[in-house]
């Protein structure tokens, strides 16, 4: 047995809940491993320590005084994560919309530098009234650039 595996199980092994089989495991592993050994006895002297200190008995008005306290906290947490939720459903649509709305954007202003660029700036207004997507600038793509093979067969008829 490791090391490791002999003390995840120290604490259920000194409770005397683990199968006969499992305990001499254990027992063997400590009796050859001095680090497990030491570990087997300080946890052994904490569980005496907790054992002889006892049971406290709290005060009668213990759980009155408790419960009172939790409520408002009970109260106050459900309407602050019912706040909370009603103000994070809108915040994805919202980034949702931006990101079509700058998508759109982009590609109206990148096809309007495009025409442009290409000396047509009369065409910008005309273009973006028939063709918000500007595909006729992509008739431009040399023939046998990856683009204007793509072009060709997708638009083949």
């Amino acid at each position: 047995m490791k090391c490791k595996e002999a003390r995840r199980r120290l604490s259920i092994f000194l409770d005397n809940e683990l199968s006969q089989k499992e305990a001499l495991e254990i027992k063997g592993h400590i009796s050859q491993c001095v680090f497990c050994a030491k570990e087997a006895e300080a946890l052994s002297a904490a569980l005496g320590f907790i054992k002889e200190l006892g049971t406290i008995e709290p005060p009668l008005d213990f759980w009155d005084n408790l419960s009172k306290k939790i409520i408002p906290q009970e109260e106050r947490v459900f309407s602050y994560g019912f706040f909370r939720r009603v103000v994070q459903m809108p915040v994805p649509a919202a980034a949702s919309f931006i990101l079509v709305v700058g998508l759109l954007l982009g590609i109206y202003l990148g096809n309007a530098l495009y025409l442009n660029a290409q000396g047509d700036s009369s065409k910008v207004a005309e273009a973006g009234a028939d063709n918000f997507f500007y595909l006729a600038s992509l008739d431009d793509l040399p023939s046998d650039s990856v683009g204007g093979v793509y072009i060709k067969l997708a638009f083949q008829k």
